[in-house]
Protein backbone atom coordinates (compact mmCIF):
# COMPACT_ATOMS: atom_id res chain seq x y z
CA UNK A 1 0.00 0.00 0.00
CA UNK A 2 1.42 3.70 -0.57
CA UNK A 3 0.74 6.53 1.89
CA UNK A 4 0.29 9.97 0.67
CA UNK A 5 1.44 12.96 2.91
CA UNK A 6 0.44 16.29 3.74
CA UNK A 7 3.62 17.61 2.21
CA UNK A 8 3.08 15.90 -0.92
CA UNK A 9 -1.00 17.24 -1.35
CA UNK A 10 -0.78 20.18 0.71
CA UNK A 11 2.48 21.83 -1.17
CA UNK A 12 5.10 23.93 0.29
CA UNK A 13 3.03 26.69 1.63
CA UNK A 14 1.11 24.06 3.96
CA UNK A 15 -2.28 25.68 3.82
CA UNK A 16 -3.71 22.42 5.07
CA UNK A 17 -6.53 22.64 1.75
CA UNK A 18 -6.42 21.23 -1.87
CA UNK A 19 -8.39 19.66 -4.83
CA UNK A 20 -7.72 17.48 -7.24
CA UNK A 21 -9.61 15.64 -10.11
CA UNK A 22 -9.27 11.95 -11.30
CA UNK A 23 -10.88 9.30 -14.55
CA UNK A 24 -10.33 6.15 -12.98
CA UNK A 25 -10.40 3.42 -15.69
CA UNK A 26 -8.91 0.50 -13.47
CA UNK A 27 -8.24 -0.28 -9.80
CA UNK A 28 -6.46 2.24 -7.02
CA UNK A 29 -4.69 0.12 -5.04
CA UNK A 30 -5.33 0.43 -1.18
CA UNK A 31 -3.57 3.09 0.21
CA UNK A 32 -3.36 6.04 3.61
CA UNK A 33 -2.60 9.12 4.32
CA UNK A 34 -2.77 11.87 7.25
CA UNK A 35 -5.22 13.99 6.06
CA UNK A 36 -9.02 14.13 5.39
CA UNK A 37 -10.52 12.94 1.85
CA UNK A 38 -13.79 14.22 0.74
CA UNK A 39 -14.07 12.34 -2.73
CA UNK A 40 -17.17 13.67 -4.69
CA UNK A 41 -18.11 11.16 -7.77
CA UNK A 42 -19.02 13.21 -10.55
CA UNK A 43 -19.54 10.31 -13.31
CA UNK A 44 -19.10 6.58 -13.96
CA UNK A 45 -19.26 3.74 -11.49
CA UNK A 46 -17.15 1.66 -9.20
CA UNK A 47 -16.55 0.50 -6.03
CA UNK A 48 -14.69 1.97 -2.75
CA UNK A 49 -13.04 -0.27 -0.37
CA UNK A 50 -12.08 0.27 3.17
CA UNK A 51 -12.27 -1.45 6.56
CA UNK A 52 -15.86 -0.56 6.74
CA UNK A 53 -16.45 -2.93 3.71
CA UNK A 54 -17.25 -2.34 0.01
CA UNK A 55 -19.72 0.16 -1.54
CA UNK A 56 -20.72 0.83 -4.86
CA UNK A 57 -20.11 4.27 -6.52
CA UNK A 58 -22.22 6.43 -8.91
CA UNK A 59 -22.94 9.73 -10.22
CA UNK A 60 -23.20 12.17 -6.92
CA UNK A 61 -21.71 9.93 -4.51
CA UNK A 62 -19.49 11.08 -1.54
CA UNK A 63 -17.58 9.49 0.86
CA UNK A 64 -15.50 10.99 3.92
CA UNK A 65 -11.76 9.30 4.53
CA UNK A 66 -10.51 10.29 8.02
CA UNK A 67 -6.86 10.54 8.59
CA UNK A 68 -5.28 7.48 9.58
CA UNK A 69 -7.80 4.90 7.27
CA UNK A 70 -7.08 2.95 4.02
CA UNK A 71 -9.21 3.28 1.03
CA UNK A 72 -9.05 2.20 -2.58
CA UNK A 73 -10.76 1.47 -5.49
CA UNK A 74 -12.23 -1.68 -7.74
CA UNK A 75 -14.11 -2.11 -10.76
CA UNK A 76 -13.67 1.50 -11.93
CA UNK A 77 -15.88 2.61 -14.73
CA UNK A 78 -14.74 5.86 -16.35
CA UNK A 79 -14.95 6.66 -12.26
CA UNK A 80 -14.72 10.44 -12.52
CA UNK A 81 -13.61 11.76 -8.92
CA UNK A 82 -12.72 15.71 -7.50
CA UNK A 83 -11.02 14.87 -3.73
CA UNK A 84 -10.90 17.59 -1.70
CA UNK A 85 -8.58 17.28 0.82
CA UNK A 86 -8.27 19.09 4.23
CA UNK A 87 -6.22 19.01 7.38
CA UNK A 88 -8.46 17.64 10.21
CA UNK A 89 -7.09 20.53 12.45
CA UNK A 90 -9.68 22.98 10.47
CA UNK A 91 -12.56 21.41 12.00
CA UNK A 92 -11.34 22.88 15.50
CA UNK A 93 -10.73 26.07 14.18
CA UNK A 94 -11.74 27.53 10.73
CA UNK A 95 -14.40 25.72 10.06
CA UNK A 96 -15.47 24.75 13.25
CA UNK A 97 -19.23 25.94 11.77
CA UNK A 98 -19.71 22.65 10.51
CA UNK A 99 -20.49 21.51 14.20
CA UNK A 100 -23.38 23.69 13.87
CA UNK A 101 -25.06 21.05 11.19
CA UNK A 102 -26.08 17.30 12.65
CA UNK A 103 -25.94 15.63 9.47
CA UNK A 104 -22.45 16.66 8.11
CA UNK A 105 -20.62 16.93 11.87
CA UNK A 106 -21.55 13.44 12.16
CA UNK A 107 -20.03 12.34 8.84
CA UNK A 108 -16.60 14.69 9.25
CA UNK A 109 -16.40 12.43 13.10
CA UNK A 110 -17.16 9.54 11.66
CA UNK A 111 -16.19 9.25 7.81
CA UNK A 112 -18.07 6.58 5.44
CA UNK A 113 -20.45 7.14 2.33
CA UNK A 114 -23.59 9.32 2.71
CA UNK A 115 -26.47 7.52 1.97
CA UNK A 116 -27.82 10.04 -0.56
CA UNK A 117 -26.43 11.78 -3.65
CA UNK A 118 -25.57 14.97 -4.16
CA UNK A 119 -28.08 15.91 -7.53
CA UNK A 120 -26.77 17.07 -10.71
CA UNK A 121 -27.32 20.83 -9.85
CA UNK A 122 -25.42 20.37 -6.82
CA UNK A 123 -22.31 18.29 -8.65
CA UNK A 124 -21.73 21.31 -10.87
CA UNK A 125 -21.92 23.36 -8.30
CA UNK A 126 -19.35 21.86 -6.20
CA UNK A 127 -17.28 20.39 -9.44
CA UNK A 128 -17.24 24.64 -10.53
CA UNK A 129 -15.84 25.60 -6.68
CA UNK A 130 -12.96 22.58 -6.28
CA UNK A 131 -11.57 24.03 -10.20
CA UNK A 132 -11.40 27.27 -8.51
CA UNK A 133 -9.97 25.79 -5.23
CA UNK A 134 -7.29 23.92 -7.00
CA UNK A 135 -6.26 26.54 -9.27
CA UNK A 136 -6.22 28.89 -5.62
CA UNK A 137 -3.99 26.23 -4.07
CA UNK A 138 -0.95 27.15 -6.91
CA UNK A 139 -0.82 30.39 -5.56
CA UNK A 140 1.43 31.87 -3.14
CA UNK A 141 -0.22 34.56 -1.00
CA UNK A 142 -2.31 34.93 2.10
CA UNK A 143 -5.64 36.16 0.62
CA UNK A 144 -5.63 32.54 -1.28
CA UNK A 145 -6.21 31.16 2.05
CA UNK A 146 -9.32 33.00 2.58
CA UNK A 147 -10.92 32.52 -0.63
CA UNK A 148 -9.92 28.49 -0.41
CA UNK A 149 -11.90 28.48 2.84
CA UNK A 150 -14.61 30.14 1.59
CA UNK A 151 -14.77 27.55 -1.79
CA UNK A 152 -14.67 25.03 0.78
CA UNK A 153 -17.42 26.20 2.83
CA UNK A 154 -19.40 26.26 -0.44
CA UNK A 155 -18.73 22.62 -0.81
CA UNK A 156 -19.32 21.47 2.61
CA UNK A 157 -22.66 23.54 2.44
CA UNK A 158 -23.71 21.67 -0.45
CA UNK A 159 -22.69 18.23 1.70
CA UNK A 160 -24.48 19.65 4.67
CA UNK A 161 -28.09 20.37 2.89
CA UNK A 162 -27.68 16.70 1.17
CA UNK A 163 -27.10 15.41 5.03
CA UNK A 164 -29.90 17.31 6.64
CA UNK A 165 -32.64 15.05 7.96
CA UNK A 166 -36.08 14.57 6.82
CA UNK A 167 -37.85 14.69 10.08
CA UNK A 168 -35.78 17.63 11.52
CA UNK A 169 -34.77 15.50 14.62
CA UNK A 170 -31.27 15.52 14.70
CA UNK A 171 -29.39 17.89 17.74
CA UNK A 172 -27.33 20.27 17.20
CA UNK A 173 -23.88 19.60 18.95
CA UNK A 174 -23.92 21.54 22.25
CA UNK A 175 -21.53 22.91 24.27
CA UNK A 176 -21.02 20.48 26.46
CA UNK A 177 -20.58 17.57 23.84
CA UNK A 178 -18.15 20.12 21.35
CA UNK A 179 -16.02 20.79 24.81
CA UNK A 180 -15.71 17.16 25.63
CA UNK A 181 -14.70 16.55 21.72
CA UNK A 182 -12.14 19.19 21.83
CA UNK A 183 -10.56 18.15 25.04
CA UNK A 184 -10.30 14.62 24.04
CA UNK A 185 -8.72 15.54 20.53
CA UNK A 186 -6.11 17.98 21.74
CA UNK A 187 -4.97 15.84 24.53
CA UNK A 188 -4.93 11.99 23.38
CA UNK A 189 -2.45 10.74 26.02
CA UNK A 190 -4.52 11.68 28.93
CA UNK A 191 -6.30 8.94 30.65
CA UNK A 192 -9.77 10.34 29.97
CA UNK A 193 -12.90 8.68 31.95
CA UNK A 194 -16.48 9.80 31.49
CA UNK A 195 -16.16 11.78 35.26
CA UNK A 196 -13.30 13.79 34.54
CA UNK A 197 -15.44 14.87 30.98
CA UNK A 198 -18.34 15.46 33.09
CA UNK A 199 -16.45 17.97 35.46
CA UNK A 200 -15.00 19.72 32.50
CA UNK A 201 -18.37 20.22 31.03
CA UNK A 202 -20.43 20.53 33.84
CA UNK A 203 -23.08 18.25 33.57
CA UNK A 204 -24.02 15.10 34.49
CA UNK A 205 -22.01 11.74 33.56
CA UNK A 206 -25.42 9.86 32.34
CA UNK A 207 -26.12 13.24 30.61
CA UNK A 208 -22.89 13.58 28.80
CA UNK A 209 -22.95 10.09 27.38
CA UNK A 210 -26.32 10.18 26.28
CA UNK A 211 -26.18 13.51 24.53
CA UNK A 212 -22.90 12.35 23.21
CA UNK A 213 -23.64 9.69 21.42
CA UNK A 214 -26.89 10.89 20.05
CA UNK A 215 -24.85 13.90 18.53
CA UNK A 216 -21.74 12.40 17.47
CA UNK A 217 -22.51 8.42 17.08
CA UNK A 218 -21.05 7.06 19.17
CA UNK A 219 -20.36 6.85 23.01
CA UNK A 220 -17.55 9.26 24.19
CA UNK A 221 -15.09 6.64 25.40
CA UNK A 222 -15.29 4.64 21.81
CA UNK A 223 -15.22 7.77 20.27
CA UNK A 224 -11.87 8.49 21.97
CA UNK A 225 -10.41 4.95 21.14
CA UNK A 226 -11.52 5.44 17.52
CA UNK A 227 -9.60 8.84 17.09
CA UNK A 228 -6.83 7.15 19.19
CA UNK A 229 -6.33 4.24 16.63
CA UNK A 230 -6.43 7.05 13.89
CA UNK A 231 -3.42 8.89 15.41
CA UNK A 232 -1.93 5.85 15.98
CA UNK A 233 -2.19 4.40 12.26
CA UNK A 234 -0.81 8.27 11.13
CA UNK A 235 1.86 7.66 13.40
CA UNK A 236 2.84 4.16 12.32
CA UNK A 237 3.29 5.07 8.34
CA UNK A 238 4.86 8.34 8.91
CA UNK A 239 7.43 7.53 11.66
CA UNK A 240 9.81 5.22 12.97
CA UNK A 241 8.46 5.25 16.52
CA UNK A 242 7.93 2.06 18.57
CA UNK A 243 4.61 0.62 19.63
CA UNK A 244 5.22 1.50 22.72
CA UNK A 245 6.45 5.07 22.18
CA UNK A 246 3.08 5.47 19.50
CA UNK A 247 1.24 4.14 22.37
CA UNK A 248 2.06 6.23 25.07
CA UNK A 249 1.52 9.54 22.59
CA UNK A 250 -2.30 8.46 21.82
CA UNK A 251 -3.14 7.07 25.36
CA UNK A 252 -2.27 3.59 25.68
CA UNK A 253 -0.14 2.87 28.61
CA UNK A 254 1.89 -0.01 27.44
CA UNK A 255 2.99 -2.36 23.68
CA UNK A 256 0.46 -4.99 24.29
CA UNK A 257 -2.58 -2.96 25.49
CA UNK A 258 -1.99 -0.53 22.10
CA UNK A 259 -1.62 -3.64 19.99
CA UNK A 260 -4.65 -5.48 21.14
CA UNK A 261 -6.77 -2.06 21.11
CA UNK A 262 -4.97 -0.99 17.10
CA UNK A 263 -5.68 -4.63 15.77
CA UNK A 264 -9.76 -4.37 17.05
CA UNK A 265 -9.81 -1.12 15.10
CA UNK A 266 -7.87 -2.01 12.25
CA UNK A 267 -7.95 -6.08 11.92
CA UNK A 268 -3.97 -6.49 12.13
CA UNK A 269 -1.54 -5.36 14.78
CA UNK A 270 0.67 -2.30 14.32
CA UNK A 271 3.83 -4.53 12.95
CA UNK A 272 1.60 -5.19 10.05
CA UNK A 273 0.03 -2.37 9.69
CA UNK A 274 3.17 -0.75 9.13
CA UNK A 275 4.38 -2.89 6.87
CA UNK A 276 1.88 -3.19 4.69
CA UNK A 277 1.93 0.63 4.55
CA UNK A 278 5.26 1.53 4.12
CA UNK A 279 7.37 -1.64 2.37
CA UNK A 280 6.33 -0.99 -1.13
Amino acid sequence: MYKFTRAEVFGPSGFPVASARFLLAEDVPAHSHDFLELAVVLAGSGAHISRGGDSLLGPGSVVLVRPGQWHGYRGCQQLNVYNLYLGPELAHRELSWLLDFPGLARFFLQGGQLSDRLTPRRRADVTGWLEDLGARSAQQFAASSIVSLGLVSCVLGEVAETTSPENGTAQVMSKPVRDALGAMDADLAHGWTIAELARLTNISGSHLQHSFTAQVGSPPMSWLTDVRAERAAVLLIQTDLTTTEIGRQVGWSDASYASRRFRQAYGMSPREYRAKFRNL
